[in-house]
């Protein structure tokens, strides 16, 4: 929830991240494949908020545009294998989790940061 909440001038920081898809990996011995997406954060340009408490929403967004805009480009790199060896029951440790979702989070934040650097515009 703290990503759709952040605003503007936090756009492209990864908020916090939780464990589950490291622990999902390891259990069922999945790779993880790290995406970026640029452009999401300029799709539909919030100019105010209703607070509100439904469904475990924080708010109700005005946007300047009852579409999305067309701007989003995502890019990803290969998978993080699981760790060989390990087995299923390894992804209930805390440690090990805390790790994994560290590695992923920077791979995301590095394909992210990338993308805004070779980005020219919003529209391209």
């Amino acid at each position: 929830m703290p990503g759709i909440a952040k605003h503007f001038k936090d756009r492209y920081h990864l908020q916090d991240w939780r464990v589950g898809h490291v622990e999902l990996a390891i259990r069922h011995r999945a790779p993880v494949v790290p995406v970026g997406v640029v452009g999401a954060e300029e799709q539909m340009p919030q100019i105010g908020r209703i607070p509100i408490q439904v469904a475990g929403l924080p708010f109700i967004p005005i946007t300047l545009t009852p579409v999305p805009c067309p701007c989003a480009t995502t890019s990803s790199t290969a998978p993080h294998p699981r760790p060989r060896g390990l087995p299923p029951r390894a992804g209930r440790r805390s440690r090990r989790r805390a790790r994994g979702r560290r590695r992923v989070k920077a791979a995301v934040q590095a394909l992210v940061d990338q993308g805004l650097s070779e980005r020219t515009g919003i529209f391209a």
